[in-house]
């Protein structure tokens, strides 16, 4: 059986192991990274479809959950780090359909929290049946409103 020698051993090449054999490659470590399927990203970083989380999502959560925390620091990096590799990054915010007055009020708490929370991240606005339906035609009058970020920072 033949060995081999690393200093570091990463498991799994989805985004989290990319990247951290990405970082430990800025140094002299000799990284070995290993995945079970035919190609990096074929796990669950694959049903990503390229979006990156505006962490609208995350405020449903406490602050100080990890999840949470994550996504509202990777945020800001994420731009930088395309330019950095030649990858396309396109802003393209985010719209959501409030379906009756409890998801609104959801949303009013939400908004709260995004605008305490995380500073540089655009607010995001209540629209109306009407502008909804301009912007998205086909969803269906039976929705009061939806919530509309720009996905811009301030």
């Amino acid at each position: 059986m033949n060995r081999l020698g690393t200093e570091v051993l990463i498991i799994g090449g989805g985004i989290i192991g990319t990247a951290v054999a990405r970082e430990l490659s800025k140094y002299k470590v000799d990284v070995t990274l290993v995945e079970k399927e035919a190609d990096c990203g074929w796990g669950s970083t694959k049903a990503s479809f390229t979006l990156v989380c505006q962490g609208c999502d995350c405020l449903e959560f406490r602050k100080e959950y990890q999840r949470s925390k994550y996504v509202w620091e990777s945020i800001p990096l994420m731009e930088p780090l395309c330019r950095e590799l030649d990858v396309p990054f396109k802003t393209i915010g985010e719209l959501g359909i409030i379906r009756n007055d409890e998801q609104l009020l959801k949303f009013g708490k939400m908004k709260a929290r995004a605008e305490q929370w995380i500073p540089n991240l655009a607010a995001h606005q209540f629209i109306d049946r009407d502008t909804l339906h301009q912007m998205e035609p086909n969803v269906t009058r039976e929705f009061i409103g939806g919530e509309h970020g720009s996905g811009e920072a301030k």
